[in-house]
């Protein structure tokens, strides 16, 4: 049980760093795009569960852990050296991203990275409030790191129910958490270190994988 806790909380802990951005921003996520931003994540999750299960049919125990262990420990260094790159970019400038010209001159997958480095980029019409079009991106970019675990979780014969559920509530919360805290704060001392945790709990995982 232990092991799809953590898992749970490495893909979903994404939720809060955004939370807490979007709240020290004071940008607002109305109940329909928050919505449709746990959905998308839990779907790549169900999606990912059927790929794996799949693949499962073709190849053996042996290197299904094999190819579990190196998904999530690729994905784990992914995601922690990004976070890197991310802050120390944040330190020494402002996003070049152009919220005015983003309909016209970035293609999605554009859209998706810069909010990937910055999540307030989601707020695209600069209305302080995330709607509908700009919710469905934002969720995009967080189901592909979801998608990611998921696969290497199925793949690796983990529970995948429990780790669907658990993601999906724990998305919630710490969502809802974030932007709390976030409105409340404007400067949170951990909130560096949050970013860098997903990335250190998936390279734990793939670790213990290979024991």
């Amino acid at each position: 049980m232990l092991t799809p806790l953590i898992l749970s909380v490495a893909i979903s802990i994404d939720s809060f760093s955004i939370g807490v951005s979007y709240g020290i921003k004071k940008l607002r996520i109305p109940i329909f795009p928050f919505v449709l931003i746990i959905s998308e994540s839990t779907a790549s999750l169900l999606l990912s569960r059927a790929i794996g299960d799949t693949i499962n049919m073709f190849v053996s125990p042996k290197i299904s852990a094999i190819i579990s262990c190196m998904m999530l420990l690729g994905l784990g260094l992914w995601m922690f050296f990004h976070s890197l790159v991310t802050l120390n970019s944040r330190h020494k400038k402002e996003s070049n991203f152009d919220k005015t010209s983003t309909n016209k001159n970035l293609k999605l997958i554009e859209i998706i990275m810069a909010i990937l480095k910055e999540p307030s980029q989601a707020d695209m019409d600069v209305s302080g409030e995330i709607n509908t079009k700009e919710a469905l991106i934002l969720g995009i970019a967080l189901a592909l790191d979801s998608f990611g675990a998921g696969l290497g979780a199925s793949i690796g014969e983990f529970n995948m129910m429990v780790i669907i559920i658990l993601t999906t509530v724990f998305n919630v919360t710490f969502l809802s958490l974030g932007l709390t805290i976030g409105h409340r704060l404007s400067r949170l001392w951990s909130y560096n270190k949050i970013e860098l945790t997903p990335g250190i709990l998936l390279i734990m995982l793939g670790i213990l994988r290979l024991l």
